[in-house]
């Protein structure tokens, strides 16, 4: 199971937003006109403010919205929703259940905040709370294939290994380009904690398509890789993927985590060579013998 940033959490929810809401809220072209009068002007550009992946910026414009006593509910609902994904982007994840919250108050069937509630949930290890927030979110919305991710995140956190199989593979089902959910197939299979769940083989192919789809772009797409390829007992093809994982821009403790990897590989690599060399000494000594 990989974290994934909030980052990729907040680009999915306006994503969604803007597949599903007519509201006026996303409309804010045609505000920009100087037609529009000072006043549209204003909250069109707050409007745009409160979906920047700046926080601050975000932050700012969803108050300014918030405050302003003029949004509906749902565009209300909507800031409120957008306000608490960039305090997530901060860390800030108590102040965004907050958010949350407000947002399911003014639209109770609103599935994008019961899913991102349930992330915030997540990333404070209550995972029991995320579970029902993505129990919600996928009764709302039953092909929400983000939900089913989250959903198997906190299953496997909680250690509920075959729960999280079902839900990553039904996110991947819902949607093949999901690299999300199948990075974190592939890592299950390949280091989970009940052996009897490992397959090696799945958790190739699945790691293979994660990382094509992120044209080797993403350094824990490849970790996991790496990983399934030490899963097939592969390692120098491990050495190689987890090298081209370093390769790319990490934080520092990433990449420390990245570099005990490399050693476990490298590790394992030294070793099956040591003992072909003692398989062949000893095959030939019993040759010799026998000569």
């Amino acid at each position: 199971m990989r974290q994934g940033s909030w980052l990729r959490v907040f680009h999915e929810s306006l994503a969604v937003i803007g597949r599903i809401a007519a509201s006026a809220f996303l409309c804010t072209g045609n505000l920009l006109d100087a037609s529009a009068g000072l006043a549209g002007y204003v909250r069109a550009k707050n409007a745009l403010r409160c979906q920047d992946e700046n926080p601050d910026r975000c932050i700012e414009g969803c108050t300014s919205l918030i405050q302003s006593g003029l949004e509906h509910d749902k565009n209300m609902s909507i800031a409120f929703n957008n306000r608490g994904l960039a305090f997530g982007l901060r860390g800030s994840f108590d102040r965004a259940i907050q958010d949350f919250d407000q947002a399911l108050k003014l639209t109770p069937n609103y599935a994008e905040a019961f899913r991102n509630r349930g992330e915030a949930y997540r990333r404070m290890g209550q995972y029991d709370l995320a579970i029902q927030d993505f129990d919600k979110a996928l009764q709302l919305d039953p092909n929400h294939a983000q939900a089913f991710n989250g959903r198997g995140n906190a299953y496997e956190s909680k250690g509920d290994l075959r729960r999280a199989i079902r839900d990553y593979a039904q996110a991947i089902r819902l949607n093949p380009d999901n690299d999300d959910a199948l990075n974190n197939l592939a890592w299950l299979y390949a280091t989970a904690a009940d052996r009897t769940l490992r397959d090696p083989a799945k958790a190739l192919q699945y790691a293979r398509l994660a990382v094509a789809l992120n044209d080797e772009g993403n350094a824990d797409d490849l970790d996991t890789l790496a990983e399934a390829y030490y899963a097939n007992r592969d390692y120098q093809n491990a050495i190689l993927t987890e090298n081209r994982a370093l390769a790319l821009q990490l934080d520092l403790a990433t990449r420390l985590k990245f570099e005990g990897s490399l050693a476990k590989y490298e590790r394992a690599l030294k070793q099956s060579e040591l003992c072909r060399e003692n398989c062949v000494t000893a095959q030939n000594e019993i040759q010799y013998s026998i000569q």
